[in-house]
This record gives structure tokens, C-alpha cells and sequence, in this order.
């Protein structure tokens, strides 16, 4: 069965340890935050999905 990459299934979260050390988590990858973006752009969850379709499309030609 093929996995799909809808942006339903990319979903991660933002997770924050006691030391501040933010990471984005999204299935088993886990990246490390450290830049911030604008409070009013779009989430840091969009943008990264972003990434990863566009980096799953350049792989696939």
C-alpha cells in the first residue's frame, strides 16, 4: 500500500523542551527550529509540508 502525501497526512506538531529548544515533528522526522517566522504569515506547519512536497515531486523526475 503506497503512503499518500496529502497535506491531511504531513501534519506535524511543534514541540518546545524545558530548555526552549523548539522541533517540528511530522511522522518519524523530527527537525530542529531555529528560525521564527512572522506571527501573521502563514504556520510553520504549512511551510514545512510545503518542503516536503516540493522535495518529494524533484525526487520523483
Amino acid at each position: 500500500m503506497e503512503k499518500s502525501n496529502t497535506p491531511e497526512t504531513l501534519k506535524g506538531q511543534l514541540l518546545q523542551k524545558e530548555n526552549g529548544a523548539q522541533y517540528f515533528i511530522c511522522g518519524k522526522s523530527r527537525i530542529k527550529v531555529s528560525e521564527h517566522f512572522a506571527t501573521e504569515g502563514r504556520p510553520f506547519s504549512e511551510l514545512i509540508a510545503d518542503v516536503i512536497r516540493h522535495s518529494a515531486d524533484r525526487n520523483a523526475t
